[in-house]
């Protein structure tokens, strides 16, 4: 048979257990209340970081994929003459980051002098391009 204990003895280790679960449910709290903020931080940097995506990083990337499609796009005069338009307009408002963000080898220049006798975007595209070189 086990013996029970009790008196003093007793009641000062029901107050160590009492003290103990105290503390880790308070434990418990603050862990609740640390991971809440640290999720409504985390929920706020990625709604801050979605809508202050700058509109010149979609200006890079469509200036980067209409280079791309310009080169490997055959005998399609409208796309080429829209493209080209549109590849001018961005380089009028930054040519450097169309400049930078296009791969300006000679395959697209090439491809460009090709579409400059039939379409005048095309020489305006180029125009810019070379403004913005020298």
């Amino acid at each position: 048979a086990v013996a029970s204990a009790s008196g003093p003895e007793a009641d000062a280790a029901d107050a160590v257990d009492a003290s103990e679960a105290t503390n880790e449910a308070d434990d418990a709290r603050l862990a609740r209340r640390l991971q809440r903020r640290y999720d409504d931080e985390a929920v706020l940097r990625a709604r801050a970081d979605r809508h202050a995506l700058p509109a010149t990083r979609l200006g890079e990337w469509l200036s980067a994929s209409l280079g791309y499609l310009l080169l490997f796009v055959d005998g399609d005069d409208l796309f080429a003459a829209h493209a080209c338009a549109a590849l001018a307009k961005l380089a009028r408002e930054d040519a450097s980051r169309v400049a930078a963000g296009l791969w300006c080898g000679v395959p697209l220049l090439e491809k460009l002098s090709q579409l400059a006798c039939k379409d005048a975007q095309a020489v305006g595209f180029l125009e810019v391009l070379a403004a913005e070189s020298g």
